[in-house]
């Protein structure tokens, strides 16, 4: 009987450690992704030679997948068509340009149907351009900038040097494919900033549509955004909430390309799709864009880790009397600004990030004013610089009078004047008492020679 009751409680706590076993083995799982939700990792992305994802606020550089060095720009060059006619033609906005079969005579692909002996507002007329994407307003506008498309593309390349392209090169302001054209990522992402920089750019390729009426016609004529993920005029179901500008299409040798800005009320994103193909899934340029930009917005932001005036630590005064109880006088120390730093949503500003306090001096020395800065705190996550903030007193710290007169005596006594006076004034005596004595020597000598 006692070694059936031994076997089944043997039994029955063989069954409480499997049961312990198991219950670990499934909580090994959720372990992992405890440690890992604070680390949100971008989703892997494919269907384009090129993809680029930057935080500005963090200046960070989130996604950079580089298929092939050179790309064709395809219609990204109307940004740098935009930017021109911008640039050239700002103070001719409200002026109306007659429009001649010359200027539209190399327009081909996709145009918004402009026609000759009319005359449309330079304002229209850029908006074509960006918001558009029409090729014949591309060509108009190189004509009404330079005179002819040849001269005005010769400026687009000048300027692309002057920007720091220096490795793209233009032949068309339109982006249609032609031997010979091509840039680069990096230039793209130059072109890009300088556009985002630009607030009536950002302003024309923001708008889902523009309307217009020629000089002296009543009619209404609207032009709408090619950009899908701005108006579904060419394309339906890519419309970003985030997205604010600036230019997308397609060409046979660049493929679907986008290059968006797109921001909420304080996080920004450069997001450059190019080289994309379209399959069952659609055009994977705006596919790609939306995946990446709905990801970051739901996971990342740019968050405050401390207010303006939070305390930082206190440092050591010299030539002050201490406060209270203190052995040594001492000044607090807090931020000169709000902190902010580009983290994900879940994570916990208290625990997670670590603070690195560091002063100029290890002491400072009164008077001390209110706003000195006296060092600074950087904060990392993952041992990554995410912020950095300076640390300033806090208070005025006025000098103890007999302290700072001490302080001033000691300074002058060890001063480099005082040391050199002091020394000079050595050297002085020594030869003084060396003459003296070579002077009585002599005359000692001359006596006992006397006879």
């Amino acid at each position: 009987m006692r070694r059936k009751l031994c076997a089944i409680h043997r039994a029955s706590k063989l069954k409480a450690i499997c049961s312990v076993l198991l219950l670990f083995c499934l909580l090994i799982p959720l372990f992992a992704i405890s440690a890992t939700a604070t680390e949100p990792r971008l989703p892997a992305v494919s269907g384009a030679s090129t993809v680029y994802l930057y935080n500005f606020e963090s200046d960070r550089v989130l996604l950079k997948q580089v298929g092939q060095p050179m790309i064709a720009p395809a219609s990204t060059v109307k940004i740098m068509t935009g930017l021109l006619g911008i640039e050239l033609l700002k103070d001719r906005m409200e002026e109306y340009i007659v429009i001649t079969s010359d200027m539209l005579s190399e327009s081909q692909g996709y145009t918004i149907q402009l026609q000759p002996n009319t005359a449309i507002r330079v304002r229209d007329l850029l908006y074509g351009v960006i918001c558009g994407g029409g090729n014949d307003a591309a060509n108009v506008l190189a004509h009404v900038c330079c005179g002819s498309i040849d001269a005005f593309v010769l400026k687009m390349n000048q300027k692309a040097k002057e920007w720091g392209c220096t490795n793209t090169h233009y032949t068309n302001p339109t982006g249609i494919d032609a031997s010979g054209m091509s840039t680069t990522l990096d230039d793209t992402v130059i072109l890009a900033k300088k556009a985002i920089e630009t607030p009536l750019f950002l302003e024309m390729s923001a708008a889902a549509n523009h309307s217009f009426s020629l000089q002296n016609e009543a009619s209404v004529q609207t032009i709408y955004n090619r950009n899908a993920l701005i108006s579904s005029f060419s394309a339906i179901g890519y419309q970003n909430k985030y997205a604010t500008g600036l230019n997308a299409g397609m060409t046979e040798r660049g493929g679907y390309c986008v290059v968006t800005y797109a921001s909420n009320e304080n996080t920004s994103y450069l997001c450059i799709v190019m080289g994309a193909t379209e399959n069952a899934q659609g055009i994977r340029s705006y596919g790609i864009a939306n995946q990446l930009l709905y990801y970051v917005f739901s996971n990342y932001s740019y968050t405050q880790i401390h207010e303006q005036g939070s305390s930082g630590c206190r440092v050591p005064v010299n030539l002050a009397l201490p406060n209270g109880t203190d052995s040594t006088a001492t000044v607090s120390c807090v931020l000169a600004d709000d902190l902010f730093g580009y983290l994900p949503n879940n994570i916990n500003i208290e625990k997670d990030l670590e603070y690195r306090y560091y002063l100029h001096h290890p002491a400072l020395t009164a008077p001390v004013k209110s706003g000195t800065v006296v060092g600074g705190v950087d904060v990392f996550w993952n041992d990554e610089l995410i912020a950095h903030g300076k640390l300033i007193a806090a208070e005025d710290v006025s000098p103890s009078d007999i302290l700072f007169s001490l302080d001033t005596m000691k300074r002058v006594i060890l001063s480099r004047f005082t040391v050199v006076f002091l020394l000079s004034f050595l050297v002085l005596c020594l030869c003084y008492f060396g003459i003296l004595h070579r002077k009585k020597k002599k005359k000692r000598t001359i006596v006992t020679r006397i006879p």
